[in-house]
């Protein structure tokens, strides 16, 4: 959240990279804290730590570069809906196990992914848990390629960051098309759909779903 803001207001950055290191992009949520976790119910969702991060990045003001090094599962696949442009690796799947966990759709998920993968598949990997592998994620648009390995991920990425800042006043011109590409009236969309998704959250957190739900993964995972 720190660096997204400091990112944002540095004139020296003009282009944002997002990566991970290891095998996995993202994880997903540790269910051992969601089990035991208990939420301030005078917090709202969205001023949480995760909330705000949310909030910057959706309102980053630059374009973002997603360099998915590997599986991508819950907030790693919400997280690259808000990139501009989105590479994975070969060995990279997309997976939003919310309804396991008793959760619900965040990062504005609900929205974005029927949308950017159409209605039926974007609501099958909100409603069944549908995995997404990188070649299926390359045919449906979620990213413009897919790599053989993280390392290439990594390096291809940077690369086309460079050539984003090669053109003569590059750094006037990409707030520009970031602007046009995420218009005020997108943003407002957005983030009602945010805020919405949020407050399902907090609520689900709060009657005490979600920890019901990891008890009974783990005790399920526990048994295998």
């Amino acid at each position: 959240m720190t660096v997204l803001r400091e990112a944002n207001a540095d004139d020296d950055v003009h282009v944002l990279v997002i990566t991970s290191s290891g095998d996995f992009f993202s994880s997903g949520a540790d269910l051992s804290d969601a089990s035991s976790a208990s939420a301030d119910p005078s917090t709202p969702s969205y001023l949480a730590p995760v909330g705000q991060f949310m909030w910057e990045l959706i309102h980053f003001r630059k374009p973002v570069i997603a360099a998915v090094n590997g599986p991508a599962v819950g907030i790693g696949t919400t997280l690259v809906l808000h990139a501009d442009i989105v590479f994975c690796a070969r060995s990279t799947y997309f997976w939003t196990p919310f309804a396991r966990i008793a959760v619900v759709p965040e990062f504005v998920s609900s929205l974005l992914l029927p949308s950017i993968l159409g209605p039926s598949l974007g609501n099958e990997m909100l409603l069944a848990s549908r995995k997404l592998t990188s070649a299926e994620a390359l045919q449906r648009g979620l990213v413009s390629d897919v790599l053989a390995s993280a390392d290439e991920v990594r390096a291809h990425a940077i690369k086309v960051a460079k050539d984003m800042l090669a053109p003569p006043l590059a750094s006037k011109s990409l707030p520009i098309f970031k602007s046009l590409i995420r218009s005020p009236d997108k943003l407002r969309q957005m983030g009602g759909v945010f805020h919405d998704e949020m407050d399902q959250l907090h609520k689900r957190f709060m009657n005490g779903d979600t920890a019901e739900a990891a008890i009974m993964l783990l005790s399920q995972r526990a048994k295998l």
